[in-house]
Parts: C-alpha cells; sequence; structure tokens
C-alpha cells in the first residue's frame, strides 16, 4: 500500500459556538459567584467592596459571554494536502499547523495556526456533524495533516 493511498481522506467539518462552551462558560460564572458570595460573606466588607467584586465579576462574566457570542462560525477544511478555514464571504484562510489541545468524545479543541503568523482557537462539536466525525479525527491525527506543506517543505529540506 503507498503513502498516498494512505493519506486521510479530504474533509470538511462545520463549527460555530457550541453550546457545550456555552454551559462551560455558565457553570465557571456562577461558580465564580457563589466563591465571591461565600468570601464577601465571612469578611466585613463594606459597600464599596460589595460594589467593586460584584463589578468586577460582572464584568468578567459579560466578557466572557461577548467572547462566546463572538466565536466565528464556517467550515474547517481538509483538502488531502493543507488545513483551511472557511468562512463564507470572508475567504478561504489557510493553516500552517494544527494542534488538538483537548480531546474529548463529545468534541475537540483545535489551535490553528496561520500561515500569516495568527493563531485562532476552534471548539469542533461531534454533534455538528457525526457522519463526519470519524474522517475529521483520522485526518487530525494523522502525523501528515497536522503540519501544511509550507512546513512540510521546510522539514523535508531539513532532513536532506
Amino acid at each position: 500500500m503507498s503513502a498516498a493511498s494512505r493519506q486521510p481522506s479530504p474533509v470538511r467539518y462545520p463549527f460555530a459556538p457550541s453550546r457545550e462552551v456555552a454551559w462551560a462558560l455558565s457553570l465557571l460564572c456562577a461558580s465564580g459567584a457563589v466563591v465571591l458570595l461565600a468570601w464577601l460573606a465571612t469578611q466585613r466588607a463594606g459597600a464599596p467592596q460589595w460594589a467593586l467584586s460584584s463589578l468586577l465579576w460582572g464584568g468578567a462574566s459579560l466578557s466572557a459571554w461577548r467572547w462566546w457570542r463572538a466565536m466565528p462560525t464556517g467550515e474547517l477544511a481538509w483538502d488531502g494536502r493543507q488545513w483551511c478555514v472557511r468562512r463564507g464571504a470572508r475567504g478561504d484562510e489557510p493553516c500552517s499547523a494544527v494542534c488538538v489541545c483537548l480531546d474529548m468524545p463529545s468534541g475537540l479543541w483545535l489551535r490553528l495556526d496561520g500561515l500569516r503568523g495568527g493563531v485562532r482557537w476552534l471548539w469542533l462539536a461531534r454533534a455538528a456533524a457525526p457522519s463526519r466525525w470519524l474522517d475529521l479525527r483520522r485526518a487530525l491525527f494523522d502525523g501528515r495533516s497536522r503540519r501544511g506543506p509550507a512546513a512540510e517543505s521546510v522539514a523535508s529540506g531539513a532532513a536532506s
């Protein structure tokens, strides 16, 4: 069997703000509120401490909610040679490397390095496209697919 035939097949996988991330952020914000209230209850805090701590907690919770709402929507695509983020009218953004940072049965947290040096973080939920989940995982965990063609040419040049 040749190396080309073992290459993972092309796959496109959708991504969008997920409910799992929303639930995790909600749990984190609620836990922060409980800890804050417990701490304030043990202190002889006056109105300024209550106001300041509530303002900080509210700001952090609002920031988390805004971050979740701003999560991108699109597709992660593997064409057999390179990973690419497809965002509709915004065009394609090729990736130089893909790193799986968290692997769970219901989703994957990915770090994508752009060719122009930018970094993008994506949460891919299995529920978004269950029929393509295993194809995505095969492509992600194949050693050759983790680097783009630019990175592979540098690696092959160093090896010779």
